[in-house]
């Protein structure tokens, strides 16, 4: 379970390492708890969201005094993510540009100590996935009688192809297509529906692989 407090510019969060462990917020981040309970990449984790209206350059640079030059910077897709450890405890600030006016993104502490091998192996286990899919994430959340899950996947079939073997796949599943649309020339976004859950696909198209966010709610 999630524990989150806000005092003076520091979150606590629950962990398997101990009790508490204290996570720098700046004074720019609004916060949001994101969920109760989650598991991300088969990890225990706690995890919150923010939203600012400051640049990525600011974010780093508070995260770089706080600590203290000891973060690793990296992008995927349109998502920037700083990351510092200390005692088995991975600290992850992870968001991206919604506008020109506000970046959202999330918190989140693991505790690496408790990551096995079979459980990278059964990311992504039991969605559809083409040939040469790499499952970058697979988040899966629990908020009362309430489950979702969020996978981000990676292929360098095009758009269109990924389209025809969704529609086949999910179809076959039991899943029915409620809509599905050309969000631009980079992106398509397809929803179904089966019994009481959701699933909302988006993909974008860039530098050669196609990024598809896959999100299910069952209720």
């Amino acid at each position: 379970m999630m524990r989150c407090m806000v005092l003076a510019l520091l979150i606590a969060f629950g962990t398997q390492a101990q009790e508490s462990v204290q996570f720098p917020i700046p004074k720019f981040f609004k916060l949001q708890v994101v969920a109760d309970d989650l598991v991300f990449n088969g990890v225990d984790m706690s995890i919150t969201g923010f939203d600012t209206n400051k640049s990525p350059e600011e974010i780093y640079q508070f995260y770089q005094n706080a600590w203290r030059g000891e973060i690793r910077e990296s992008v995927f897709g349109d998502w920037i993510i700083y990351s510092h450890l200390k005692d088995g405890l991975l600290f992850t600030v992870q968001f991206q540009q919604q506008d020109k006016l506000r970046i959202s993104g999330t918190l989140a502490i693991s505790n690496l100590p408790s990551l096995q091998k079979k459980q990278l192996k059964s990311l992504g286990e039991g969605f559809p996935k083409a040939r040469n899919t790499r499952v970058a994430n697979d988040i899966k959340a629990y908020d009362g009688l309430r489950e979702s899950r969020h996978l981000l996947l990676v292929n360098k079939m095009s758009m269109k192809s990924n389209m025809v073997f969704y529609k086949s796949a999910l179809t076959g599943q039991g899943w029915v297509l409620q809509h599905g649309e050309s969000a631009s020339s980079e992106g398509e976004a397809l929803l179904f529906a089966k019994d009481n859950s959701t699933l909302n696909l988006v993909m974008t198209y860039r530098d050669g692989q196609t990024f598809i966010q896959a999100i299910r709610i069952d209720n």
